[in-house]
């Protein structure tokens, strides 16, 4: 399958006022990040007898294909897109139908979790593996899967602040 994406045409883009991209039911778009460092990851890490550890990650630049499936996620696309580079708030990726597309370029990371003090543990193990030159593992959440017995259960996507929208056509 062939698909061919058609940049939106809001002002940002092409300056032209008034000529903005209208959302509809039932077609799919490209949903990025505008600006560089806030395509966000969030990695939920659990364990049988331990609290979650949220392994949050800031990617340069992602993209997740959306097809709005009612008016609500129509509207919460369309808020973004009519906004422009005005838009200050998290989208969110709470929609019933979307694929993540691509992402590239982890630039930051964070670790969040309700026992601190566990979580600090594990983060001192995990650099001092590193200061060790041990780097067998891909990244921190995958270190507590492999070694710890945690286990991942979900991740949630977002973009902090604008957001460029293009139609996909196949």
């Amino acid at each position: 399958m062939l698909v061919k994406q058609k940049q939106c045409s809001h002002d940002y883009h092409n300056k032209q006022r008034g000529n903005k991209m209208k959302i509809e039911i039932g077609k799919q778009y490209s949903i990025a990040n505008m600006f560089k460092k806030t395509f966000v990851e969030v990695e939920y890490v659990t364990h049988p007898e331990k609290a979650t550890i949220r392994h949050i990650t800031g990617w340069r630049r992602g993209s997740l294909l959306v097809t709005p499936q009612d008016e609500i996620e129509v509207e919460v696309i369309q808020e973004a897109v009519d906004a422009g580079e005005d838009y200050d708030d998290i989208f969110e990726f709470c929609f019933s139908e979307y694929d993540l597309e691509d992402f590239w370029d982890g630039c930051w990371e964070e670790h969040e979790s309700e026992d601190q003090e566990t979580l600090d543990q594990l983060l001192e193990e995990w650099e001092e593996l590193l200061e060790n030159g041990e780097d067998e593992w891909f990244d921190f959440a995958s270190w507590l899967e492999d070694q710890k017995g945690y286990c991942r259960e979900e991740t949630d996507w977002s973009i902090e602040g604008p957001i460029e929208v293009t139609i996909v056509e196949e």
